[in-house]
C-alpha cells in the first residue's frame, strides 16, 4: 500500500501511530480527492509540493543527487497554496524543508510504485510542507494545490476528526 496511490483515502490511517497524522500528496503531477478520519489530538502534515531522487549507492555525490532533483522539478519556482475550511492558510518559503547532506539510504522493494529495481538507494528530498495544530472534533476540507516546471499537484482531504 502507498498513500500516493490510495484514491479515496480509505487507507489514509494505515501505518499512522503518534501525535502527528501525515496526509500524502499525489504520484507526480496529479489531482486526489479523498476522504480521511483522524483521531482527536493529532497534528496535521503533508506536503504541498515535494520530490526525490535516488540512485544507486556511491554513484552520485550529495551535490549531483540535488542537482538531478532541481532539474525534475525546480522548486526555487514553485507556486503553492493550501486552504481548511475555506481559508487560505499563510504559507511562506520557510516551509520549505529539504533533506540535508548525506544522501538518505532508501530501500525500494519488488513491484515498487517507480518501476525501478529493488534494492537499496542514496536519496535527497525537497519541497513544502506544512504541520497544522490538531483540528478540532467534526468535519474540515483541506486543500492543497502545487505547481512548479514539471509538476502540478492538486489534492482535497475530506477530513473527520473523531
Amino acid at each position: 500500500m502507498n498513500p500516493l496511490t490510495d484514491p479515496t483515502g480509505e487507507d489514509c490511517a494505515v501505518g499512522q501511530s503518534g501525535p502527528v497524522w501525515f496526509l500524502a500528496g499525489t504520484f507526480g503531477s496529479g489531482t486526489a480527492d479523498r476522504a480521511c478520519t483522524i483521531p482527536s489530538g493529532r497534528a496535521v502534515f503533508f506536503p504541498i509540493i515535494n520530490g526525490f531522487a535516488a540512485e544507486p549507492p556511491g554513484e552520485f555525490t550529495y551535490e549531483e543527487l540535488r542537482e538531478e532533483l532541481r532539474a525534475a522539478i525546480d522548486l526555487d519556482q514553485a507556486t503553492y497554496e493550501a486552504t481548511l475550511d475555506g481559508k487560505r492558510l499563510r504559507l511562506s518559503r520557510a516551509f520549505r524543508a529539504a533533506s540535508p547532506p548525506p544522501p538518505f539510504p532508501l530501500t525500494l522493494p519488488e513491484d515498487n510504485l517507480f518501476g525501478a529495481p529493488s534494492g537499496l538507494y542514496d536519496a535527497v528530498s525537497d519541497g513544502y510542507w506544512v504541520l497544522l495544530k490538531p483540528l478540532r472534533r467534526g468535519s474540515h476540507v483541506l486543500t492543497f494545490h502545487g505547481t512548479a516546471p514539471g509538476t502540478d499537484v492538486s489534492v482535497r482531504y475530506r477530513i473527520t476528526v473523531s
